[in-house]
């Protein structure tokens, strides 16, 4: 499944169908941290080292605010912020999403934001600039378990649009396809250790297993094998 909502009445409201005894695996911050894995930013694998959230570290320079008093709607615009980012979206439309947060954004306020980004981290910058590169010379990208996405077709393109498109591809493509299989490998292992509890669903990068009290497992043994 994708896109069950969780914020809002509404978004509440749909998430209290989902009822029963549930083991919930939610993988915090798997794309940010695949983007430090890859990149070796300095800045941004110090903010994993350190168990930092890195939504509410970069809520500190986007709003000058303490770490701790970053409100829960600011980080989420910090985190539409950060992925915008590497997906290779421009100012125009990280302030259509940053707005649609409830913070009304203009295209010179959001290329501030991306110029605070890449003044944070450089690394993650050039990383993402060189995919494209990369996917050029080569004509594919390649996710951390060896999986391709063949890009040739775009990246030799004469339209301008089709190129630019590639080259968003050619960094999407890495991350959330490392993520699919992060998740996919950990989905397998635990079928592997514990086989009596079914995998019942997947939402995006979380992942709920159907607890059942005559499985034989403590339930602590379980969450640490997770």
């Amino acid at each position: 499944l994708q896109n069950i909502p969780a914020r809002g009445e509404w978004g509440q409201a749909i998430r209290g169908l989902f009822r029963g005894d549930f083991i919930l695996g939610d993988y915090a911050q798997i794309e940010p941290r695949l983007m430090a894995h890859f990149s070796q930013d300095p800045g941004l694998v110090r903010v994993f080292d350190e168990g930092l959230d890195v939504y509410r570290v970069l809520g500190q320079s986007v709003f000058d605010r303490d770490y701790d008093d970053v409100t829960p709607e600011q980080r989420d615009s910090c985190k539409e912020l950060l992925l915008a980012m590497g997906y290779g979206a421009m100012a125009k439309k990280i302030a259509e999403r940053v707005s649609l947060r409830g913070f009304h954004t203009t295209v010179s306020v959001a290329q501030g934001y991306l110029d605070t980004l890449q003044e944070a981290y450089p690394g993650c910058w050039d990383w993402k600039d060189s995919g494209g590169l990369d996917a050029e010379e080569t004509g594919w990208v390649e996710t951390v378990s060896g999986r391709r996405r063949h890009l040739a077709e775009q990246m030799g393109s004469a339209e301008w649009k089709v190129r630019t498109h590639g080259e968003r591809q050619a960094v999407n493509s890495v991350i959330q396809g490392s993520a699919a299989d992060v998740v996919r490998a950990t989905m397998l292992e635990a079928s592997r250790v514990f086989p009596d509890l079914p995998l019942l669903i997947q939402v995006h990068d979380e992942v709920g297993w159907w607890w059942k009290e005559d499985a034989g497992y403590d339930l602590t043994e379980v969450l640490r094998g997770l």
